[in-house]
């Protein structure tokens, strides 16, 4: 993961409570649908797929599925998707109390400045690898 995403280089991975998230997005009154990405040769025996399917119209849903498959090779990855459906531009300010854990790559240390900034901001949250 850190090679691919992280370009080898300094990077971070933030954890957030996708329960807490998504029901922040849809308290928002977004249409939206949520769930995990399934691999090449899974199968969802979830009706309809999602997680959750708010204010989605049939065909709106319908289409948004091809949103949640990928090719087998990216199963490690383990993806949480969410499609937001809106004519306006779309902006989910940050929540302090979804981010669950702020995990630094073990490839390339951060700069320490913004290392030191993120362990006051999130505490024991903070994680090396």
């Amino acid at each position: 993961m850190w090679n691919v995403h992280g370009h080898g280089g300094a990077a971070i991975r933030i954890s957030v409570n996708t329960n807490r998230f998504c029901q922040y997005i849809q308290e928002r009154g977004y249409r939206v649908a949520f769930g995990p990405v399934t691999y090449e040769g899974m199968t969802s025996f979830v009706r309809p797929q999602f997680i959750s399917r708010w204010g989605l119209t049939d065909a709106e849903d319908s289409i948004h599925h091809f949103f949640f498959h990928k090719r087998g090779c990216y199963e490690w990855e383990q993806e949480f998707r969410v499609i937001l459906a809106s004519a306006e531009p779309v902006r989910i300010p940050r929540i302090e109390g979804m981010i669950e854990s702020v995990l630094m790559s073990p490839i390339q240390s951060l700069d320490p400045k913004i290392e030191n900034s993120l362990r006051e901001r999130f505490g024991d949250r903070v994680q090396n690898t």
